[in-house]
């Protein structure tokens, strides 16, 4: 090693990792405070401030932020009505429409949790989810109600809030919508509202608080202010406790960690409010930033690019997978994109080779930003890393964590910290975002909160990925997903996804752990794979360019074992790889790695 190599790296042993990471930020960003308000009063401000900007745009019917706090506080006044008061737990069973919005901030305001619920969770797990939070009152979307039906006499709810899609759009929209709900009735494909005591319509509930005068609760530090649900695949969803310092933080960073944001800026909000990511990230940040929210109930992703052109958002957030119909889509074709401040991507991880792709679509679509990846957690109030400019955003990381992020690497089974660069663990964060709690779960919390010896407390997030030279994040896996051998080798799914990518054949991969038919313990890697339709029906001989694309390009234990091709990914409602889908395929369908190479009979260009 050369004298100036070895400077070098003597130099990085000397700066430690909060070092590395934060010299990205301002004196001015490193030193917020995390101000003394609920987030009803946080947006209050940004309303005060941008009273004629529009704040929501549904299907372009816009409305500002004055009528936007004027409408809330009708519906403070409707919740105060109904006897909810300070503490009790409303469940949202809602898609982002107006409505939400007006829910969240109106039960914040009265001092009462609004807890999140998937709507298109099975009832029976809707059914626990309302139980475990006591719930009296429901709001739920209209298209829920034969599902809440077969539930709601197994729970403690006196009242239901129903909210149609159509109720805050645009006067000729929304005679279409009933005039199309009217004729799917008929048809017998859908059912009307249950005329009974239990069920209230939005408009006749936001009539009933007309003559009551909701109170405003003060702030309390580390008061419960909504509840959201971990992404499970099985039972029940852990529900995580967040309180508005946690809330109010993940705004306040992303207004000063150097994303260009100003009020006006139009923000598209793809993501479910049932999500912290859709919420906070989604809903919370923008508006308190004063930003337009174009609200999308329901996303579709084909309609994507159409989106785009339309209402030229300077930001929005997705999923890795959103991007890809664009790459393909005639109608950006030539098209200008330079309108996009922050093309954000979150929620899983971004395969390299994809992110090769979308950089090279936004840089020939006049877009001086590359794809601003992220990286969080349910438990850290969304996002706790961000690409927040160019000069952080290296293929593979997810940047840096936000100004008030405090991050550590330890070793998974030591727990000594890891200062050296490159170097991998399991990572640790702390901050204001870090949530309350698990929601009657004492079990879980031990779990995953870490009291160091000073008294701090941290997050053990289960995931593991390294930190650069640089103070860049990379993040390999979850501690789950990592891929122990029968021999005791550990294998990283994301490192034969990325090298699997790289092959013209393959569409979409993922990468799980399977047990071993000649080992009683341990597992090893199989690789799931959609082909591209000019190359189905050769999936032996892709199998075997695969299996020799691996073995040169990564080391003999890091290879997959079996392959599965398949004609699509499994995926999560919040847009994720559903990976335990893929592990219980098990091996019965792959093909073991034993396929002799063949030449491909059609040509790869």
């Amino acid at each position: 090693m050369d004298n100036n190599k070895m400077v070098e790296k003597n130099n990085y042993q000397n700066i430690t990792l909060t070092e590395r990471y934060k010299k990205f930020y301002s004196e001015e960003a490193l030193n917020l405070q995390v101000p003394n308000k609920t987030i009803y009063d946080y947006l209050l401000d940004s309303a005060k401030s941008n009273s004629n900007v529009t704040a929501l745009n549904y299907f372009d019917r816009k409305i500002s932020y004055g009528v936007l706090a004027k409408n809330i506080e009708s519906a403070a006044n409707a919740f105060a009505a109904m006897g909810v008061k300070k503490g009790d737990v409303v469940t949202l069973l809602m898609p982002t429409v107006p409505e939400t919005i007006y829910s969240l901030y109106a039960l914040n305001k009265i001092g009462a949790v609004a807890h999140f619920v998937d709507p298109r969770i099975p009832a029976k797990t809707i059914k626990q989810a309302i139980t475990e939070t006591e719930s009296q009152l429901i709001v739920i979307i209209d298209l829920c109600h034969p599902k809440v039906d077969k539930i709601i006499d197994e729970t403690n709810v006196s009242k239901i809030v129903s909210v149609s899609s159509a109720d805050s759009l645009p006067m000729l929209l929304n005679a279409g919508y009933k005039l199309k709900e009217n004729i799917s009735y008929v048809k017998g494909n859908s059912e009307p509202i249950p005329k009974n005591s239990v069920y209230i319509k939005w408009h006749d509930f936001i009539k009933n608080g007309k003559y009551t005068n909701s109170e405003t609760c003060s702030f309390e530090k580390d008061t419960p202010a909504v509840i959201v649900r971990t992404g499970g695949t099985t039972g029940v969803p852990k529900g995580v406790v967040l309180s508005n310092e946690n809330i109010n933080s993940v705004a306040l960073e992303y207004k000063y960690c150097g994303i260009e944001n100003k009020p006006g800026q139009v923000f598209l909000d793809i993501m479910p409010p049932f999500l912290a990511y859709g919420l906070i990230a989604g809903i919370h940040m923008p508006l308190s930033l004063g930003m337009t929210n174009v609200l999308i109930p329901q996303f579709d992703v084909t309609k994507f690019d159409k989106l785009l052109l339309k209402y030229k958002p300077a930001h929005f957030m997705g999923v890795p997978t959103h991007y890809e119909p664009l790459l393909t889509s005639d109608k950006l074709k030539d098209k200008d994109l330079s309108f996009l401040i922050s093309p954000g991507a979150g929620g899983d991880t971004t395969n390299i080779e994809l992110e090769k792709k979308i950089n090279s679509f936004l840089m020939a679509h006049a877009c001086e930003t590359k794809l601003a990846k992220g990286y969080g957690m349910t438990e850290l109030s969304s996002a706790v890393c961000v690409c927040i400019k160019n000069e952080c955003n290296e293929l593979g990381s997810v940047g840096i964590p936000l100004p008030l992020v405090d991050a550590e690497i330890r070793n998974p089974i030591t727990k000594e910290r890891i200062e050296n660069p490159n170097e991998i663990g399991e990572w640790y964060f702390s901050g204001p975002s870090v949530m309350l709690g698990y929601l009657k779960n004492e079990e879980e919390n031990n779990k995953i909160f870490y009291i160091d010896e000073n008294g701090k407390k941290w997050i053990k997030t289960g995931d593991l990925g390294y930190v650069n030279e640089d103070g860049l994040f990379f993040h390999q896996a979850r501690s789950k997903r990592m891929i122990i051998r029968p021999d005791g080798h550990n294998v990283f799914p994301s490192t034969i996804e990325n090298v699997l990518a790289i092959h013209p054949a393959v569409a979409e991969c993922a990468v799980v752990g399977v047990n071993s038919i000649d080992n009683q313990q341990g597992k090893l890697p199989k690789a799931v794979v959609v082909l591209k339709d000019d190359f189905k029906g050769f999936e032996e001989e892709v199998q075997g360019m695969l299996e020799k694309l691996c073995s040169d390009n990564l080391p003999e234990r890091d290879v997959a074992y079996y392959y599965e091709f398949v004609d699509k990914i499994p995926m999560t409602p919040a847009g994720k790889v559903d990976f335990k889908a893929l592990e219980s395929t098990g091996i019965e369908k792959a093909n073991s790695s034993d396929v002799k190479i063949t030449k491909l009979i059609k040509t790869i260009k």
